[in-house]
Parts: C-alpha cells; sequence; structure tokens
C-alpha cells in the first residue's frame, strides 16, 4: 500500500510541475568584414552576397536561438541583409536584429523572436569600438526571465600595447557593470583576440577588482593557448594556413572567440543555466591543428558546413546552450521506448546510469528535486551505449530526465 501510494504521489508531483522550461542555443561568429570593404579585403575576394550563403548553411545546421557576430559594417543596410539572406529565408520568419551601431566596424545580436524579446540595448564606449550589452526575455516559460549578453571584439594584435588596449576595454566594461542595476545572468562573448588567460583583459573579467559579476570559462579550459596543442579542441583562428591578407593565415592555432557566463549561470541560481557539456567550437574537430581547416578530412560537420565556415570567415563560430526559466521537473513521466537505463550508482558526487538507445540521437539528462528544482543538466553525444555521470551534490529522492533531439523521454527516481 505504501509503494502504491508513493507512486500515485509521484504522478500528481508530476502533474503539477507543468513545462515552464525552454532551451536556448547561442552562437557567437566573427564574420570577417561583413558588408565591409578595406583595401586588404575586397568585395572582390569577400563578397557580401557570397558570405550570406555560406551564413546561411551554417545558420541552417546549427539554428541558434542567439546569434552574435562580430565585424559587421556600421551600417543598416548590412545589418538588413544578413538578417534577409542568411537568417528569414526558407520559410523561416521569426529572427529579429538589434539597431546596428555607428561605429566602422560593428557587434551585432539576432535571435528568434517566438522564443525571445529584446527588452534593451546599452552601449559601452572604449578607446577602440563599442562593447554592446543586450537585455533578453524569455517567451516560452511560465515566468518570464530576464539576462543579458554583452558582445566584445577586443583589439587585436600580440603586442604589448595591443594588450594594454584589450586591458583597457575590459576594464571599461567591467566599471561600467559595476554600477549596472541588473546583476544577475550575464553572458560575455566575442571576439576577444587572447593570447593566455594571464592576460590582465581575460583577469578583469574572471578577477574583478570591482563589482559583484564574475565571469568563468564554462569549459575550464584556461591557460596559454596561442600555438599550445594542449588546447586544439578550443582553437577558433585561422581557419587558413596561407596569408593573403583576407582572410588572415597561420592556421588554427588560437582561442580568439569565447563565451564566457557569470556564476549564477553556471550554479542556475537565477532560473539560467549553462548546460553542461554544450560548449562546441564548430568545425573543430581536434585534428587540425595549426592546419586549414580543410586540410584532410573533417567530419566533425557536414561537408557543405567544413566549406561554407572556411569560405566565409578566418575564424570559427563558438556554441553554447543554457536552460532558461524554472525547473519543470518530471512531468514526462511516460517514457518512449528507445531508451533503455540500467545500471543506477550514486557515488564521487554523480549519479552514473548506462543509456542504451535503439535509435541513436543527442541529448540531455536533466537532475531535479522532487519538488521539480533542476540541480544539473548535462549533454551527451548520440550513441549506442554509453555511461553517464550527472553531477549531484544533494540527497533524498531525486529524479532523472532524459531527453533526446528526435523526441525520446524517460525519467526515472534515484534515491540517493
Amino acid at each position: 500500500m505504501m509503494k502504491r501510494g508513493l507512486t500515485l504521489a509521484l504522478v500528481l508531483v508530476a502533474g503539477l510541475l507543468a513545462n515552464a522550461q525552454d532551451t536556448i542555443k547561442m552562437m557567437q561568429y566573427n564574420l570577417l568584414y561583413y558588408g565591409n570593404y578595406p583595401e586588404w579585403c575586397t568585395e572582390t575576394d569577400n563578397d557580401m552576397n557570397n558570405k550570406a550563403d555560406y551564413i546561411a548553411t551554417i545558420i541552417d545546421h546549427v539554428k541558434p536561438d542567439i546569434f552574435t557576430v562580430n565585424e559587421m559594417d556600421g551600417s543598416n543596410y548590412a545589418a538588413g541583409h544578413l538578417l534577409g539572406n542568411a537568417l528569414n529565408i526558407d520559410g523561416t520568419t521569426y529572427y529579429s536584429m538589434s539597431y546596428p551601431g555607428s561605429d566602422y566596424l560593428i557587434n551585432m545580436m539576432y535571435y528568434n523572436s517566438n522564443k525571445l524579446e529584446l527588452t534593451d540595448h546599452y552601449v559601452v564606449g572604449t578607446e577602440v569600438r563599442d562593447i554592446d550589452i543586450y537585455v533578453m526575455r524569455s517567451l516560452q516559460t511560465a515566468d518570464p526571465v530576464d539576462f543579458n549578453v554583452a558582445v566584445a571584439h577586443l583589439k587585436a594584435g600580440n603586442e604589448d600595447s595591443d594588450a594594454v588596449s584589450r586591458a583597457n576595454m575590459t576594464d571599461d566594461f567591467m566599471t561600467y557593470l559595476s554600477g549596472f542595476s541588473n546583476q544577475t545572468n550575464w553572458i560575455f562573448a566575442g571576439d576577444l583576440n587572447l593570447y593566455t588567460s594571464s592576460e590582465q583583459a581575460y583577469q578583469n573579467l574572471v578577477n574583478p577588482s570591482q563589482g559583484s559579476i564574475t565571469f568563468t570559462d564554462p569549459v575550464n579550459e584556461e591557460g596559454d593557448w596561442h600555438t599550445n596543442y594542449s588546447y586544439r579542441n578550443y582553437h577558433t583562428q585561422s581557419t587558413h594556413t596561407p596569408y593573403d591578407q583576407c582572410p588572415s593565415g597561420g592556421g588554427l592555432d588560437d582561442r580568439f572567440d569565447f563565451i564566457l557566463v557569470s556564476g549564477d549561470v553556471l550554479s542556475g541560481t537565477n532560473d539560467f543555466t549553462y548546460v553542461l557539456n554544450s560548449y562546441k567550437t564548430l568545425g573543430q574537430d581536434g585534428s587540425h591543428y595549426n592546419t586549414s581547416l580543410i586540410d584532410g578530412n573533417n567530419s566533425s560537420a557536414p561537408s557543405s558546413v567544413i566549406e561554407a565556415l572556411y569560405n566565409n570567415s578566418d575564424h570559427l563560430p563558438v556554441i553554447a546552450k543554457f536552460a532558461v526559466g524554472e525547473s519543470s521537473g518530471i512531468a514526462d513521466v511516460a517514457a518512449t521506448g528507445n531508451l533503455k537505463v540500467s545500471s543506477i550508482e550514486t557515488r564521487n558526487g554523480n549519479i552514473s546510469f548506462t543509456l542504451e538507445q535503439s535509435k541513436i540521437s543527442n541529448g540531455n539528462a536533466e537532475l531535479f528535486t522532487l519538488t521539480g528544482r533542476k540541480l544539473s543538466v548535462i549533454e551527451f553525444e548520440a550513441n549506442r551505449k554509453q555511461r553517464i555521470n550527472v553531477p549531484c551534490s544533494q540527497n533524498g529522492m531525486l529524479f532523472v530526465r532524459i531527453s533526446t533531439e528526435r523526441g525520446d523521454r524517460k525519467v526515472f527516481r534515484v534515491v540517493k
């Protein structure tokens, strides 16, 4: 009788916890002079119309909800051209964009207006170029969730003076943030042109001397990134080997492009949570260190996407996912038949289990309390059989919900 009562209670709890959560995918990308034609990067070898076609291929593959960019020409025409020729095409109509700035080169944000709205846009002026702050609000959660996306393009170059300029830019930004009224849920993204995490520009973000916001590398890969084989999976520049001015050459040996998050986004304390293992460098397979993106085989993405990345820019985009909204918990009680869970263990700060898929797909595993509060989320790749470890620091009755991109669901209970 007790067992039947417990089962009934779990079903009632599941029914009460309505689906109040959404997942947002973000992509950050340096477009390489989109619509802007300096003498070393002309309309002949960097035509905006061709670039729109390449970006459309990338967008169709990734389908980001937030698309932030650097090196956009500072004109309404260029910003609108990307929207109308790479995003809202082939029946897609839901992408909107921020208002363009007026500098020589600007940052821009494009977003899925079915899921998000842009509620404000601030600009932090620096000695080199503006840093943009976009205030976003979720539309598909039970209660709206606000979060902030800052986009920067720091000074390029490996001279001491360049590093000083980068440091001044992030210092200006963090000074502005220290007086900002909204101190929760922050993302800092962009082409940061950093060579090492010891640079003062980076330290201003992760160890600030003022304010309460501290940024973190969600993949915890700090170090000397430049020409360092150990960081080959995170290098974003350059997709080209020979140097012909446009694009830059040198092969993939620098980690210039980042998505950093504030501490509360990493922990999920304010209904906006970084999804573990979701940070990716699109097109980076770890086998192209110091070489061109198309040197030999690269199966990390479809060949059409790899070619588009190579032809469009000397940078690779970075991608991350975020769970938005108050936890929906265990609403998906009825499992689909393609997922099988076995060998469940709770030890070493993890809930571990073996997952088998009869029809394989990428997916994620989320950990919830009985009341539906999300404790952690981790992504997994499509595999027939694999061992999953979900971080868990709490004891008691917990639930793991498995969801795949093809729509399969499974929920199981764990007592820790």
